[in-house]
């Protein structure tokens, strides 16, 4: 069972990598400008190309997701601009007391049963 957790652990972590960050990508981007394509063996060119078209996919899909939050970003500004100081200072105070609540409960419930 301790196998399984183990190698479900090590795939999720592995699937999450980002492949403009792998580092045979980077070391083979280097090397192309430094030495040129001709440096590069097939194999090589090969693994260049697919992590390349993989890295600008991801750009893509990253850029879609940017677009959108920064609309929400701007209509998130227009309503701040619309309430000003005053809607602020309110959720500033009403953050502030539900916490300081949930802390005297929390604090009351252990001098109960404490």
């Amino acid at each position: 069972m301790v196998r399984y957790l183990t190698v479900l652990l090590f795939i999720g972590l592995a699937w999450g990598q980002s492949p403009c960050d792998d580092k045979l990508f980077k070391e083979l981007d280097m090397k192309i400008k430094d030495q040129g394509l001709d440096a590069l063996s097939e194999r090589e060119w090969i693994y260049y190309q697919l992590k390349s078209d993989e890295c600008t996919n991801e750009k893509k899909v990253s850029k879609t997701f940017d677009t959108k939050s920064s609309k929400k970003e701007r209509l998130l500004n227009h309503k701040l601009k619309k309430y000003d100081s005053n809607y602020i200072a309110k959720k500033t105070f009403f953050t502030i007391f539900i916490r300081l609540t949930s802390i005297l409960i929390v604090a009351s419930l252990v001098n109960l049963y404490g």
